[in-house]
């Protein structure tokens, strides 16, 4: 799948901005943050100067993100679904932003419903998460 700068840039603030919906960043939050960044080609200073600052930059759009294609907006959420989880909890700011995602990418409600049960067992078992948009884009 090709993925566009704009793509890799809407992923990466996307899933900024869902770590940051419950105003606090877990330790493996900002991991999963700092490894999409580098799975994406962004500096490591750039990544973490955001994720030090994105709970507080009001200049920052909290518009859910539209994708280029439909696919990468399944492989958004599912990343979605996992870095939400890393905390161990998935808060309802975090659900209901990525809904809006799910939404203005015309994905269907029951397709999210399967992929967060699907996940919210596998959290049951204590695993390494490793990301999804690693397996369409490499750099």
């Amino acid at each position: 799948m090709e993925i566009t700068l704009l793509d890799r840039s809407n992923y990466y603030k996307g899933l900024l901005l869902l770590i940051a919906k419950d105003k606090k960043i877990s330790d493996d939050e900002k991991e999963y943050l700092l490894k999409l960044g580098k799975v994406l080609g962004f500096e490591s200073n750039y990544c973490e100067q955001n994720i030090e600052t994105v709970i507080e930059n009001k200049y920052i759009s909290d518009e859910p993100i539209e994708f280029s294609n439909q696919e990468l907006a399944m492989v958004f959420i599912r990343d979605g679904i996992k870095i939400a989880l890393a905390d161990d909890a998935l808060h309802l700011t975090e659900l209901e932003w990525l809904r809006s995602v799910l939404e203005k990418n015309n994905l269907s409600d029951e397709w999210f419903k399967e992929e967060v049960g699907r996940f919210v067992e596998k959290g049951k078992q204590k695993r390494r998460i490793d990301l999804e948009i690693q397996e369409y884009w490499k750099n």
